[in-house]
């Protein structure tokens, strides 16, 4: 159930990042560009224009964050996963080797019970 939760989480967390956040910087990228190319107006650095731009930045870096959480999300949930097959693996050595020495024992038993009696 908790493999369950951590690729539900993962697919929201890319869904997030691939669709709402690039959306917005393409958007500013969009607006910035538009205001470039403006039919007889100068193109001039003002406020509006610095805010874009900023905003633009503001809006890549979130991305970059996102991206690089996601990433170091996917390496931890990796290397849970790997734990998880090495605690099985070695549950399933553990089980034999009680297996074993149960069958041990009971032949044990079987020659103790047999060199008594004669």
């Amino acid at each position: 159930s908790s493999g369950i939760n951590a690729e539900c989480g993962k697919q929201w967390y890319q869904r997030r990042v691939r669709g709402d956040d690039i959306a917005l910087v393409e958007v500013a990228e969009t607006r910035s560009e538009n205001r470039t190319y403006r039919p007889r107006v100068e193109l001039c650095r003002d406020a509006p224009h610095d805010g874009l731009i900023e905003e633009k930045n503001v809006l890549q870096k979130t991305v970059s964050s996102l991206v690089d959480k996601h990433n170091t999300a996917d390496d931890a949930l990796n290397q849970l996963k790997q734990t998880i097959n090495r605690i099985d693996e070695d549950i399933a050595i553990k089980s034999d080797s009680l297996e074993l020495d149960e069958t041990c024992m009971t032949k044990r038993q079987k020659l103790l019970l047999v060199s008594h009696k004669v």
